[in-house]
C-alpha cells in the first residue's frame, strides 16, 4: 500500500475542495488554480497562468477593499476580506478571500489564496 506524502495529501485537498485555491508567485502572478476555481470563474489554468491575481476585479469591486488587500500583501501579511469579482461569462459573484504568504526555508515564495463563494449569503 502506497502511503501518501504530505505534499500528496495537500494536493488532494486542493484538488478536491469546493473552495477555490489560487497560488501566485512573489509578483502576485498566478501559477496554479484548482478545478473549483475553473468551475466558478470559467477560467482554466492555461487561461490565467501569468495573469495578475486581481484580474477578476472590475468597476463594481470596492476599491477601498482592493487597496487594503494590496497594502497587507505588500507587507507579506495574511488577508481575510470579502470581494466582488466577475467570472468569464460576466456573472458577478462574491468571495471570502483568505490569502496567506508562503515561505520556503525562510524565503518568501508567493501567496496562496483560498476563496469561498459567498454570493448566496451576500444576496439574501
Amino acid at each position: 500500500m502506497h502511503r501518501l506524502t504530505d505534499t500528496e495529501r495537500i494536493a488532494l485537498v486542493a484538488e478536491n475542495t469546493d473552495n477555490m485555491v489560487v497560488i501566485t508567485d512573489t509578483n502576485r502572478k498566478i501559477v496554479w488554480v484548482n478545478q473549483a476555481y475553473t468551475i466558478m470563474t470559467g477560467y482554466t489554468l492555461e487561461d490565467v497562468a501569468g495573469q495578475a491575481a486581481g484580474f477578476l476585479q472590475f468597476n463594481k469591486t470596492d476599491q477601498n477593499t482592493v487597496d487594503e488587500i494590496r497594502e497587507k500583501l505588500d507587507k507579506h501579511l495574511p488577508v481575510e476580506k470579502e470581494l466582488l469579482n466577475r467570472a468569464k461569462d460576466g456573472r458577478e459573484y462574491w468571495v471570502k478571500l483568505n490569502i496567506s504568504p508562503v515561505y520556503r526555508e525562510d524565503r518568501f515564495v508567493g501567496f496562496i489564496s483560498v476563496e469561498r463563494d459567498i454570493t448566496e449569503e451576500k444576496t439574501c
